[in-house]
């Protein structure tokens, strides 16, 4: 899908011309209306055209001032009309969404065989609740992991592919370290 750009200079000379086009109507409209001040046989608000829309008066110089005041040589940013490509995803991306689910499933196998030998505690203050119920600290991990993945995505798909690789490699290594830790903490049970 090819995303459409509208320059902004574009939008300006469109917007332009259709004031041109209201004001030349206008200025026709007015010159077959009495002046103001004068009484009418129709009432102000009563419709100008075929359409049932009251025909508005535009100044000419409001019209002129209004595009003269826009800078001419300054480069504006494109206009999307749809929405942007999102940018690609860099090929670390998914080995490291991998690495993360893995990782996931070892913190849950680790933190539980801690706990069951005696020689460890969950130190989450909001993670000791669930760590008793199996199918609770699966769900928390469950959900923990694609919100991670989702969050990645975001960044990746706001033309922020090296933070998402950055989040991710971030994420992965400390969930490496609190496993090795869990681990090491369930070996030295007695």
């Amino acid at each position: 899908m090819s995303s459409v750009f509208i320059r902004y200079e574009t939008l300006v000379c469109v917007a332009f011309a259709m004031n041109i086009v209201a004001a030349d109507a206008a200025a026709a409209a007015q010159r077959e209306r009495p002046p103001l001040g004068e009484p009418t046989a129709t009432s102000a608000a009563a419709p100008d055209d075929a359409s049932g829309a009251p025909v508005l008066p535009v100044a000419d110089e409001a019209v002129t001032s209004v595009v003269l005041s826009a800078p001419a040589s300054a480069p504006a940013p494109p206009f999307h009309l749809t929405e942007p490509v999102p940018a690609p995803r860099p090929a670390a991306l998914m080995p490291l969404y991998g690495s993360l689910i893995g990782l996931q499933a070892l913190d849950f196998d680790s933190t539980r065989r801690a706990v069951a030998s005696g020689a460890g505690r969950e130190a989450n203050p909001l993670m000791r609740s669930v760590v008793g119920q199996p199918a609770a600290l699966l769900a928390v991990k469950a959900g923990a992991t694609g919100a991670i993945i989702f969050a990645s995505e975001r960044l990746r798909k706001t033309h922020h592919p090296a933070a998402a690789v950055m989040l991710m490699i971030g994420i992965t290594s400390a969930y490496a370290m609190i496993v090795a830790h869990n681990y090491a903490v369930a070996n030295r049970a007695p």
